[in-house]
């Protein structure tokens, strides 16, 4: 359902354990990019959804923002990283805002945490122009082209992605 909250169009909310609380906001405008955290690639190939499963179940291909890089590349390469596929031109269509309750640390080095108590996960769609044969992600499982209707079965756990392939679907950004 989406509903409007000071002019940010609010498609999903949910919560992650008791301390952050998220909501998807349907934008063009990028967050600034010092609280950005990481990246998801909402990828369509051949009018089908590249889905990536791991450890946490089936996903869009999705990671941290590393060094200095722009957040179209962290999804580009996220992407190319978890499925092999090449993308061009990643477009942004939105945002998790995720608002915590107590600084959380990073997984990847404790003593460090990140941005309190907002930080944002920045959503693209883009379209698989081409697939490398390098190696996958280690913590890729596997990767599947999915119909539309497979795809929000799939990705249903956790409502992550509730009204967001429906939304692309309906600005005409992505064609299922």
């Amino acid at each position: 359902m989406t509903k409007k909250e000071n002019s940010e169009f609010i498609l999903s909310e949910g919560r992650w354990g008791e301390n952050i609380s998220w909501k998807f906001v349907a934008s063009t405008e990028q967050p600034k990019r010092e609280l950005c955290t990481a990246v998801c690639c909402i990828t369509t190939f051949d009018n089908k959804l590249l889905l990536v499963k791991n450890k946490r179940g089936w996903e869009c291909p999705a990671g941290k923002i590393k060094g200095d890089e722009s957040l179209e590349q962290a999804a580009s390469r996220e992407v190319r990283e978890e499925t092999r596929a090449l993308i061009s031109k990643p477009q942004i269509f939105g945002y998790k805002k995720l608002t915590a309750l107590e600084q959380v640390p990073r997984v990847d080095e404790p003593t460090l945490f990140y941005p309190f108590p907002t930080s944002y996960v920045v959503f693209f769609y883009a379209e698989a122009v081409a697939f490398s044969d390098e190696p996958l992600a280690n913590d890729t499982e596997e990767v599947r082209l999915a119909c539309y209707d497979e795809a929000k079965e799939l990705l249903a756990k956790g409502r992550q992605y509730e009204n967001v392939l429906e939304h692309l679907l309906q600005n005409k950004k992505i064609s299922l």
